[in-house]
């Protein structure tokens, strides 16, 4: 009887030490699942903080790129803007060489006029005379 005990209190103690081994590893399991909860949940939150920066870029840049656009626009409108002033001081030019040349041929016409008067009044005093 007494081995009987004995083999019994061996093997309880043998069965408690394994529980007890067996409860160990379950708390080294459990916190190691904590923490690999805690840094999934980490993660979670750090792939959403980079989505939303992503999908501020990518607002911005489409912002930007807009911005880009109109200001292409502007300048392609101010350059036909441009482009039209030059035609138009390049027609204000050739009108004004044109009213140039008229006045100074209408300034020919008179003075060969005024030349032509000279000579009729010299010769109407030449007449009368």
């Amino acid at each position: 009887m007494r081995n009987l005990a004995s083999s019994t209190a061996t093997t309880t103690e043998q069965i408690q030490a394994a529980i007890a081994a067996i409860q160990e590893g379950v708390d080294v399991t459990v916190d190691l699942m904590n923490q690999t909860l805690e840094s999934s949940n980490t993660t979670t939150r750090q792939s959403t903080e980079a989505k939303e920066a992503l999908a501020e870029i990518t607002n911005l840049t489409e912002e930007t790129l807009a911005a880009m656009i109109q200001s292409a626009s502007a300048t392609e409108q101010q350059s036909m803007v441009c482009e039209e002033i030059n035609r138009n001081v390049h027609t204000i030019q050739d009108s004004a060489v044109q009213k140039y040349d008229n006045a100074t041929k209408a300034q020919t016409i008179q003075e060969k006029q005024f030349t032509e008067v000279i000579k009729l009044t010299k010769l109407a005093n030449d007449f009368t005379s």
